[in-house]
């Protein structure tokens, strides 16, 4: 990608979703709720990989949006980290996970987060102060949760700032090491 290809003048907000596109990642439930945050402020949605349910949810985006909904397709991880810092916000609707790394990324990269409360992602958001944790499956709260970030800017940069202190803190895996070697030694 060329970051080039990707400025518009004419667009305030970047959302962006990186993961596997499969049914159980929730992107489908972004792509419904993306029609009125475009209507509600010039937003953008960037779609970064693939997978097997890649071609239907292009066909639902084409449905509801002709042109603000780029599917990206796989990328490298300095390509994503690119892609993350014209973000704004960061979306992780998945039905279940483990820890996901997606969100760390996002939060290392100061981005407020929107994701479903579910898994580990509890673990790396605490709702309100350095994220939104919403239900899963649910198109409306997901929807209202980011009309709220895209119309508070003050807002995005506090929870930005906040997750990522937290991720740099708790998830440096030095100081992971550390821990885990003591307690593995204190253990003996």
């Amino acid at each position: 990608f060329k970051r080039k290809e990707l400025s518009q003048p004419d667009i305030k907000v970047t959302i962006t979703f990186v993961g596997r596109l499969v049914y159980g990642k929730g992107v489908q439930n972004l792509i419904l709720a993306f029609p009125e945050l475009t209507r509600k402020s010039r937003a953008r949605l960037l779609i970064i990989g693939d997978g097997s349910y890649k071609p239907a949810l292009e066909r639902l985006a084409q449905s509801v949006d002709r042109g603000n909904i780029l599917f990206l397709g796989q990328k490298k991880q300095r390509e994503i980290a690119e892609l993350l810092s014209i973000t704004d916000i960061f979306v992780n609707p998945s039905y279940s996970e483990g820890l996901p790394t997606s969100v760390l990324e996002a939060g290392v990269a100061g981005l407020p987060i929107v994701a479903t409360d579910v898994g580990g992602t509890k673990e790396i958001i605490e709702d309100g102060k350095s994220g939104f944790l919403i239900p899963p499956t649910n198109t409306k709260a997901l929807k209202e949760t980011i009309c709220q970030l895209i119309k508070n800017k003050h807002l995005r940069e506090e929870l930005g700032n906040n997750i990522r202190q937290f991720v740099i803190k708790n998830f440096d895996w030095d100081e992971i090491a550390d821990k885990w070697v003591k307690e593995v030694i204190l253990a003996n």
